[in-house]
C-alpha cells in the first residue's frame, strides 16, 4: 500500500456510553477519512484529492470512508469504517450493513469543509455520525 492520505477527524463519544457494540470508535480517539462515496450502492472509495489531504494514515487513527446519500431534497452523511484491498490497490468499506452506534466525528481543517462541499455542493460544519456499530443477524 501506498503513503495513504487523509484527513485526521477527532471522535466524539457519547456520555453515556458504548453503543457501538466494539466500534472503532469505541476504541480510538482519532480516525482517519481515506476516501468517500456518493452513491449508496457503492462500496469503493473515491480517494480524497491529494489538495485536501494533510496526514498520513497510521495505525492508531484506523480508516474511514465518507458516505453521501441523496434522499429527495435530503443528503444524508456518515463515515464508515474503511480497509485497504490491496489486491485491487483500492480503498472500500469494510462491511455492508453498518448502523450509528451513538458516535461523531469531526475535523477543525477548512480542507474537511472543502470536502464536503465537493460532495454534497453544500456548506457544512459540524460533527458527522460514525456508522461502526454492527449487530449480528
Amino acid at each position: 500500500m501506498e503513503n495513504q492520505l487523509g484527513i485526521p477527524l477527532s471522535v466524539i463519544r457519547s456520555a453515556r456510553g458504548d453503543f457501538t457494540l466494539g466500534g472503532v470508535s469505541s476504541t480510538h480517539s482519532q480516525l482517519t477519512l481515506v476516501g468517500f462515496s456518493v452513491s449508496a450502492n457503492h462500496d469503493l472509495l473515491t480517494p480524497i484529492p491529494a489538495q485536501l489531504c494533510n496526514s498520513a494514515y497510521l495505525d492508531e487513527a484506523p480508516p474511514v470512508g465518507l458516505m453521501v446519500r441523496f434522499r429527495g431534497a435530503d443528503t444524508f452523511l456518515d463515515f464508515t469504517p474503511a480497509e485497504y484491498d490491496a489486491e485491487q490497490g483500492v480503498w472500500r468499506f469494510t462491511r455492508e450493513r453498518t448502523m450509528a452506534g451513538g458516535n461523531y466525528a469531526h475535523s477543525h481543517d477548512d480542507r474537511f469543509q472543502r470536502l464536503i462541499y465537493r460532495c454534497t455542493g453544500a456548506s457544512f460544519f459540524g460533527a458527522i455520525s460514525i456508522h461502526d456499530r454492527v449487530e449480528s443477524d
